[in-house]
């Protein structure tokens, strides 16, 4: 259209013969552009705030550009004419004054905004919004809204219809300011069963759009979780240790804490409880479902069934997810009638819920420690007794798996063997631990092992590419005592005597409970016997020079000390276990060159002890 300069232009308003007609809503913001608007330049400024004072966020869309646009320049540029706003601040004893003149945010130069002050209203003025209580927010005051700080909206006795919310989000610290805009229809509700379900529909107009539409369709969530002891936060554990359960109490603003790497299965129940008739025409219903944006890799199910339906929410989140991710959701009803040519009603929906995922990196398993779990101490073995060492791990992630198994680089001894490892629930975790047993009986030849092993418990990894395992590691050291075997069932002095390269006859005077060398008498895995003499090495003696004296091979001496290094020099003090052979040892002690002054008794022995005098 072409206007006179200088001649006033009339948006939202007509008149005419048969009166003036007037815009009857409310007024958010005017923006006026020179030239065609691209799409993508609709889509740039839309839903910026056009604000001198937000320029460094958003920029100047009127920058360096003429107030007088060209006669052809539309083809290739837009320019920001004129923009108004009508934010309008009023005083506390007048919370919807009137708005007679505005002038515009843009142009800036007060020259030119003298030029596009805009009159409001004709007989009547255009009033004020006033905005919240948080201040982020303006809404119509004929029912009200409220943002809660956990982003709840409250519509206070809206008016049916449709709703255009802007709300600002902002940082914590209140910077980098974003609009969100979005839709809510109000629906003509005239009770409900509970909060939000069966709602029943019921139009004031007529004719009503929903008219074969009775009743909102309710959603249900299900999940396998635990609760975490809060009441409204829970945990993702699979449906091998919990079944799904309503988890409408931990949806949002509650959390439902996941794992990346590791699937997560949550199940949508659309229902809706319209009979299967209406009037005399029957009616077909469906439930169907609708979701906000989601993560790029989440997959649904197709939909099972009809009414009620169902679809499964699948997603393995990955590291780059870890954080917080909301995800919403809405039952959405669909009425088809049977008649042909019938049209069907409106649909509607369900209450939105929303799901806050809580995405932790894959936890490293950890070693549970404790009476009845994996020791912390050393423990003390006899040869010929068999030991079972508990070995237990678990990990915060329920779906995650728990293998506990030798470090590689363990020296593990003949005949230790690790069990089949089972799962098993542990007072005070959450998920089941794995537990192993160390089965171990020392030989003959284990005497004197000292030792530490040293064992793993890793988990799987996960499933998102370039997963890694995590481990964790124990070690516990083992000591078998020298020169103590534990008696077997039925085993005889002869036989052990064989095993250790002695004699029956030294095994019977080495342990004086014995009443008869050819019959024992059983206790038990704990009944044990001396199979030689304990003796701790001289200052520089070595293994040779012991064997020859004791007429020991020094292949026995090794054998009876495990891991004895035969060419070393012994250190003071260092304990052996020897069998003498009187017929081979050495004839002469070194304290023999003693004996030849008796008072070397009377010395030793000590008046003080009564001992005899020689």
């Amino acid at each position: 259209n072409t206007f006179m300069e200088g001649a006033a232009i009339t948006f939202g308003g007509y008149r005419g013969k048969q009166g003036n007609q007037w815009f009857d809503g409310w007024l958010d913001e005017w923006r006026f552009w020179h030239g065609e608007r691209t799409q993508s330049g609709i889509f740039q400024f839309m839903n910026q705030p056009i604000r001198a004072a937000k320029e460094q966020f958003y920029g100047d869309p009127s920058t360096e550009r003429p107030i007088r646009a060209g006669t052809d320049d539309y083809n290739y540029n837009s320019i920001l004419l004129a923009s108004y706003t009508f934010d309008v601040t009023c005083p506390a004893t007048d919370p919807q004054c009137a708005a007679v003149t505005l002038s515009p945010e843009y142009p800036k130069s007060e020259a030119a905004k003298n030029k596009l002050v805009a009159y409001v209203g004709d007989t009547t003025s255009v009033k004020a919004a006033p905005t919240d209580s948080t201040g982020i927010m303006f809404y119509s005051d004929g029912g009200g809204m409220s943002i809660s700080s956990s982003g709840l909206l409250t519509l206070t006795d809206p008016q049916v219809g449709m709703h255009q919310v802007s709300v600002q989000v902002s940082f914590g610290d209140g910077t980098i300011f974003v609009p969100v805009d979005f839709l809510v229809d109000v629906l003509p509700i005239s009770s409900c069963q509970s909060l939000y379900d069966g709602c029943q529909l019921q139009c004031e107009e007529d004719p009503c759009e929903f008219a074969g539409n009775q009743l909102i369709p309710s959603l249900n969530v299900y999940a396998p979780v635990l609760d975490t002891g809060t009441g409204v936060d829970s945990v993702f554990v699979g449906s091998d240790l919990a079944a799904s359960i309503d988890v409408g109490s931990y949806l949002y603003p509650g959390t439902m804490r996941i794992f990346s790497g590791f699937e997560v299965n949550v199940t949508l129940e659309g229902l809706d409880d319209q009979t299967t008739s209406q009037g005399t025409d029957s009616v077909y219903t469906n439930v169907g479902f609708s979701s906000g944006t989601v993560p790029t890799h989440m997959r649904f199910t197709n939909v099972r069934g009809t009414n009620p339906s169902m679809m499964d929410l699948l997603w393995t989140p990955c590291n780059q997810d870890v954080g917080s991710q909301t995800i919403c959701f809405d039952a959405v009803d669909r009425h088809i009638s049977a008649t042909p040519g019938t049209p069907s009603p409106r649909s509607a929906s369900s209450i939105q819920k929303c799901i806050k995922f809580t995405i932790s990196e894959d936890p490293t398993p950890m070693f549970l420690t404790g009476t009845g779990q994996t020791p912390t101490t050393m423990l003390e073995l006899t040869m010929g007794q068999h030991a079972q060492v508990t070995l237990m791990a678990v990990e915060e992630n329920c779906l995650d798996k728990v293998d506990i198994g030798f470090d590689a680089a363990t020296q593990v001894p003949a005949g230790a063997i690790l069990g089949e490892q089972v799962s098993e629930v542990v007072v005070g975790q959450s998920c089941p631990a794995s537990r192993r047993q160390l089965q171990w009986t020392p030989s003959y030849n284990h005497g004197g092992f000292d030792r530490s092993l040293c064992f793993t418990a890793h988990d799987s990894g996960g499933n998102c590419p370039g997963g890694e395992r995590h481990v964790a590691n124990h070690c516990i050291r083992m000591v078998v005592h020298r020169c103590r075997f534990a008696l077997l069932v039925d085993q005889q002095l002869q036989e052990i005597a064989e095993r250790f390269g002695t004699t029956w006859m030294n095994l019977w005077s080495l342990n004086a409970e014995l009443q008869h060398p050819d019959y024992i008498v059983y206790g038990g895995s704990d009944q044990t016997i001396m199979i030689g003499h304990d003796y701790q090495a001289l200052e520089g003696e070595s293994p040779a020079g012991i064997a020859k004296r004791m007429g020991m091979h020094i292949d026995h001496l090794t054998f009876l000390n495990f891991g004895m290094d035969p060419m070393a020099t012994l250190s003071t003090g260092q304990e052996l276990c020897v069998i003498p052979n009187s017929c081979e040892g050495m004839g002469v002690s070194a304290y023999d060159q003693n004996l030849a002054d008796p008072s070397f008794f009377r010395e030793s022995s000590g008046s003080d002890t009564g001992g005899a005098q020689a």
